[in-house]
């Protein structure tokens, strides 16, 4: 198992996570850009809705993910995390207002490069295509580090 300060330097410093889907019909897997909310774990990232992965999670809300980096200073240059959760899209409005602006904080801490970038209020409404969905994560005790 991943030792708990290792998981909070990946989850913290990671970007990117590999989110598994499924459905009677198969799975899929797509790659996310998440912010972690902590205290409970939960990674929030945006998706369009008809994407595949979340269709898939519209029936089927469970997933599995991956963090991994590559960058580290051990003896492989590299450590991961596996994890398992439960995915819903986040449709109240106070709520939705506060983490889009963590979400687009996070990913553009310069507020011009943030203005430039940041969309509408209106842009990640219930009606439009886009979403924020938060899945609370449980790392796996099968999850390695440095493998």
């Amino acid at each position: 198992m991943v030792p708990p300060e290792t998981l909070a330097v990946l989850i913290e410093h990671g970007r990117f996570a590999t989110h598994a889907t499924h459905t009677p019909g198969g799975v899929w897997v797509s790659t996310i850009n998440f912010l972690p909310l902590w205290e409970p774990l939960r990674l929030l990232w945006y998706s369009p809705r008809r994407a595949r992965h979340s269709c898939n999670i519209a029936t089927t809300p469970e997933v599995a993910a991956s963090i991994f980096r590559t960058d580290l200073p051990n003896e492989v240059g590299l450590d991961g995390a596996q994890f398992t959760g439960a995915v819903r899209a986040i449709e109240n409005a106070d709520e939705l207002a506060e983490r889009a602006k963590q979400y687009n904080t996070r990913n553009f801490p310069d507020e011009q490069v943030r203005a430039q970038w940041r969309p509408p209020p209106t842009w990640l409404a219930t009606k439009n295509d886009q979403r924020l969905a938060a899945s609370q994560q449980q790392p796996q005790e099968s999850a390695e580090a440095g493998r």
